[in-house]
């Protein structure tokens, strides 16, 4: 979860479940999506961080948010 946290703005406000969520998809994400550069994984951030401010809270959907368009 913790490498999810840098990405997340202060004038967001997610609760700790979210937060474990979000993060859980974002290292999922990553494992899927190896050795991208810095600006590939923000974005699938920041895209995870929309999704869940938005209500998203299914891990398979989050995880397709997260990388879509990278395959």
């Amino acid at each position: 979860m913790a490498k999810i946290l840098k990405f997340v703005r202060p004038t967001e406000s997610l609760g700790p479940e979210v937060l474990t969520l979000l993060g859980a998809a974002y290292d999922q994400a990553i494992l899927t999506a190896p050795n991208r550069p810095h600006s590939v994984y923000s974005l699938m951030a920041t895209r995870l961080i929309h999704a869940g401010t938005y209500g998203e809270r299914n891990p398979d959907a989050l995880n397709e948010i997260a990388l879509h368009g990278l395959f």
